[in-house]
């Protein structure tokens, strides 16, 4: 229970901060990050429309030069989509 309350804490966090109006910020980001923390976003979502996933990452998953919040909202417009 406290495991979950803890990815709970996260989500929200993480909807909060997707929320928010956004300045554009460049930084190196995981791309393998960014998809995790997407798909913790859309999980329960994919799980009701009978999406499954298969993850996986390669070990030379790079780091790139990117927006956070742009790369996130690309990778959950395809996930969303993906049904």
């Amino acid at each position: 229970m406290e495991r979950e309350l803890e990815r709970m804490a996260g989500l929200v966090g993480n909807l909060l901060q997707f929320s928010r109006r956004h300045v554009q910020q460049i930084s190196s980001i995981s791309v393998a990050e960014e998809i995790e923390n997407t798909l913790e976003l859309v999980y329960y979502y994919l799980r009701k429309h009978n999406v499954r996933l298969k993850k996986e990452f390669g070990s030379d998953v790079p780091m790139v030069l990117a927006d956070r919040a742009q790369m996130r909202q690309v990778f959950l417009n395809l996930f969303t989509n993906a049904e």
